[in-house]
């Protein structure tokens, strides 16, 4: 099954209507706005988690689907570049269906060790200690600037 959230009701009326036609009615959820709750139960329920959009969302929901061991396919734009450096399962912004599909085969090819082994290199580059780390780091140096 294929699940879609975020903004549905913002989805063009063409998409919508192919989207719940009897030929995807039993193979594609459709979720407006879900809970956190519901979300990381998502998560936890998805094999992977496609983030294909072109807008940044500062690479956040990527790592969060990490958080719950599913191994996000992301698109390589502006954040996401500095974020996922190095990932195995970046796609570049102008991919086609056939990029996604091989990333997907990549993932299903891939044993679980290696899907932790690409999770875990980049959130041990964006855990909250290293982060607020990195951030008090640059404020003491700007105050010795002056």
């Amino acid at each position: 099954k294929i699940c879609i959230f975020g903004k549905i009701e913002q989805l063009n009326s063409k998409y919508k209507s192919i989207l719940k036609s009897d030929q995807w009615r039993d193979r594609i959820i459709l979720i407006n706005l879900p809970s956190d709750t519901e979300m990381r139960e998502l998560y936890r329920k998805s094999f992977c988690f496609l983030y294909l959009s072109l807008s940044e969302g500062f690479g956040l929901p990527p790592l969060e689907a990490m958080s719950c061991g599913c191994p996000p396919i992301v698109f390589d734009n502006t954040s996401l570049s500095e974020i996922y450096s190095g990932y195995k399962y970046i796609i570049p912004s102008n991919a086609i269906s056939g990029d996604v599909q091989n990333a997907i085969k990549t993932l299903l090819q891939d044993d679980e060790e290696c899907l932790i082994h690409e999770m875990q290199k980049v959130r041990k580059r964006f855990s909250w200690d290293l982060t607020t780390a990195l951030h008090i780091s640059a404020y003491i140096s700007s105050i010795h600037i002056k």
